[in-house]
């Protein structure tokens, strides 16, 4: 009877994990993200307070008593994703994943009775646009 193990013992990987090859812009994109994030920190927390400010709560302040917590909520997704349209992601995949994230941070708003959510949602996602921008620039 033949030896089961021994073909997988003769077995040798053609190329060692030393072998593999990382390409310069991963390394400098890698290099370049400490200091992307730390930059990144104080740009995230005012574009979110701003944002949050105009879009979610003027905006919702001056129509939930008119249209109602859901219709308020939509308008807030569609003016945020419209502004968006020349943001990251831009286009129309950026209006519409803008406007169901204004639409769902809108909704927080109305549901707490606060920003806290909405602010700290929205800056942890600008954190991570802001560190990118600056780290491939």
């Amino acid at each position: 009877m033949p030896d089961p193990i021994a073909p997988a013992a003769a077995w040798q990987p053609r190329a060692s994990a030393s072998d593999a090859r990382v390409p310069a812009g991963a390394i400098r994109l890698l290099a370049a993200l400490p200091m992307s994030l730390l930059l990144a920190l104080p740009f995230a927390a005012a574009n979110a307070a701003t944002e949050e400010g105009l879009v979610r709560l003027a905006l919702l302040e001056g129509t939930v008593d008119v249209l109602g917590a859901p219709r308020a909520a939509m308008l807030s997704g569609v003016v945020f994703g419209t502004v968006h349209y020349f943001g990251v992601p831009g286009g129309a995949p950026g209006v519409v994943l803008a406007g169901f994230l204004g639409y769902v941070l809108a909704r927080s708003v109305t549901e707490t009775n606060g920003v806290g959510w909405a602010w700290f949602i929205h800056f942890l996602q600008d954190v991570v646009i802001f560190a990118l921008l600056f780290a491939v620039r």
